[in-house]
């Protein structure tokens, strides 16, 4: 693997996604990608929420930042969440 190359697990309900990407990548793709690959299994987010990604107890809330400014490492998991009264 790429020393730059990050495999990340996102959780979302009992289901996860697994995604490797690049550390210098923006949060905004791997929340997207996230979103994508659940959707290909079916799962979709509810409505009129707001997703997130979460690591550990920090919220990835800036999605012009990259994997490496948040300090997240190889094998990390992502928890995909929403916030109500959003949209997507």
């Amino acid at each position: 693997m790429n020393k730059n190359e990050v495999d990340l697990t996102v959780r979302h309900g009992g289901n996860e996604v697994f995604i490797s990407a690049n550390q210098h990548q923006k949060i905004q793709h791997i929340l997207d990608e996230a979103l994508r690959k659940f959707r290909e299994q079916g799962i979709v987010p509810p409505a009129n929420n707001t997703p997130f990604l979460r690591y550990g107890s920090t919220d990835l809330s800036d999605l012009n930042r990259s994997i490496a400014d948040y300090g997240i490492p190889d094998k990390a998991v992502l928890d995909l969440l929403f916030r109500a009264g959003g949209g997507m």
